[in-house]
């Protein structure tokens, strides 16, 4: 709603409204549960927005959603990481070590040898190599 007005009042024809809005959520998008929002919804609004997600999120939402989910999960930090290249154009940007950035937490807390599907999916999407998938595991 401010970020609206804002818009109607300002005189600057570039005012960027999702800017606006991030900015005005700022102080509390630190303690937004992201976990739990529908898939829909993180996809389409929050990744699609330029909100940007932690690690720590990334595996939050793949605990409380579940192990199933390990590609929900990659393609919400692939949306992210593309969403990084449009607002940070930089011609040194790595899609891949970006979205291996965001999914660290979701690597680093994830009992592997519980869900080996994960494991197989992170080596196939170049996330993680075959070794340190083994390594993982056992």
């Amino acid at each position: 709603m401010q970020s609206k007005k804002k818009q109607e009042l300002s005189p600057d024809a570039n005012f960027n409204l999702v800017d606006s809005i991030k900015a005005d959520l700022a102080e509390i998008i630190p303690s937004v549960d992201f976990s739990r929002m529908t898939k829909k919804f993180l996809m389409n609004f929050v990744a699609a927005k330029g909100f940007l997600l932690t690690p720590a999120e990334f595996a939050k939402i793949l605990h409380f959603k579940g192990y199933d989910n390990v590609d929900f999960v990659y393609e919400l930090a692939e949306k992210q990481a593309l969403k990084k290249q449009e607002i940070f154009p930089n011609e040194n940007f790595s899609l891949t070590n970006s979205i291996k950035a965001d999914l660290s937490g979701v690597i680093s807390s994830t009992e592997w040898y519980k869900i080996e599907k994960c494991a197989d999916f992170f080596v196939a999407k170049g996330i993680v190599t075959k070794v340190q998938a083994l390594r993982m595991l056992y």
